[in-house]
């Protein structure tokens, strides 16, 4: 199956979604964007220099030092990030590397989320779906996949996810489309998911109405999943929902493990502070720099990579505010001669490195919503 990721036009549903979803449509340079609590910090540290009276003593020295630091802190980006996110970034890299988390796993999944298990929800029809869990009160994510022979369009895919994620009748916390593409024969082979994520914590009722508990919202999750077939029908793509087995063969192909990933019958992952490697593929992860390039990254093939995993991701925040990702993750062999990101820069798009967080956004590329 070949497709080619193309760009949305203005005007285009896919286009106003994305307008209305992400208000920053700037893009992430030295300085922007610029959030409300970066201008508080600056405003109070202009305040507390204005409140010495510019007195050539050793307290205003100091207010001018603490001034001049918070500004440095929260003012310039390098990689995307601000000097204090940096540290909190360095700061959760070294407490995982003190930690567990390149502990051999049962699966290569599992050594991203620990506690994933998928079980088989089965309708009244016989429509069986694979309904899986990461942890506690995390939620039920359940999987459909475009079939081999469809060609998707990347803006429609965007926009019937973004339909499944609106609609109120069956509301679910968390949608993404994963788009996975490997460089096989004269043309890359793409493989795309649309994963849902319910949580009976945001909206109850559509697991109640279903006999409620843990039953009602694997229920309620494959409900969504049926819907989001429909949807995908009436857009002229096949598609279907994933059962257990199924579920588990596509988490192992976008998690591009290989068999020297294997020790005994246990998986080893390792991350570092540039990449997250599995057996003999080093991975590492990137973020467009503008919202601009968000959908029209998804289903590419970066030339040179192993392969190419692209994933549009939608949450709410508290506030109800609707939040759209891009992730990209390139795949490479331990003993290729260049880097990710000398691959990532054939895409065309300008990126950023997620450095300090490759482990997390691993996961986040992955069909689990």
């Amino acid at each position: 199956m070949t497709v080619t990721a193309v760009p949305i036009r203005p005007g285009t549903d896919a286009t106003r979604r994305l307008t209305r979803t992400s208000r920053l449509g700037a893009r992430v340079g030295w300085l922007l964007p610029v959030g409300v609590g970066r201008v508080a910090i600056w405003q109070l540290a202009a305040l507390a220099v204005l409140a010495t009276g510019f007195r050539l003593d050793l307290p205003t020295g100091a207010v001018l030092l603490l001034a001049t630091l918070l500004l440095a802190a929260t003012s310039v980006r390098i990689g995307g990030q601000c000097a204090y996110q940096w540290a909190v970034i360095f700061v959760r890299y070294r407490r995982r590397r003190r930690g567990t988390s390149d502990q051999p796993a049962p699966t290569a999944v599992h050594s991203l989320a620990p506690r994933l298990l998928v079980q088989t929800q089965t309708d009244r029809s016989g429509n069986r779906a694979g309904v899986a869990a990461v942890g506690d009160d995390t939620g039920y994510t359940v999987v459909v996949q475009i079939a081999p022979t469809a060609q998707p369009d990347s803006a429609r895919l965007v926009s019937v996810l973004h339909q499944a994620f609106d609609r109120a009748d069956n509301p679910v916390s968390g949608a993404r489309l994963v788009g996975w593409a490997a460089p096989v024969g004269p043309a890359p082979v793409r493989v795309y998911w649309l994963a849902l994520r319910y949580r009976y914590a945001d909206a109850p009722w559509p697991a109640l109405a279903r006999g409620g508990g843990a039953a009602g919202g694997r229920r309620a999750a494959a409900s969504a999943a049926q819907r989001l077939r429909s949807d995908l029908a009436d857009a002229g793509y096949p598609s279907t929902v994933l059962d257990t087995p199924e579920l588990y063969h596509a988490l192992f192909v976008a998690i591009g493990a290989d068999r020297g990933a294997v020790s005994g019958s246990r998986y080893h992952a390792v991350e570092s502070w540039r990449d997250w490697s599995v057996g003999e593929v080093r991975q590492a992860c990137f973020t467009p720099r503008s919202a601009a390039d968000q959908v029209p990254l998804i289903g590419l093939c970066a030339p040179g990579a192993s392969f190419t995993c692209t994933a549009y991701a939608l949450r709410r925040t508290a506030q109800g505010r609707v939040t759209a990702t891009t992730t990209v993750r390139i795949g490479l062999p331990n003993s290729a001669p260049y880097t990710p990101g000398q691959v990532a820069a054939k895409l065309g798009v300008r990126l950023i490195a997620t450095d300090g967080r490759h482990r997390e956004n691993v996961l986040a590329t992955l069909p689990l919503a």
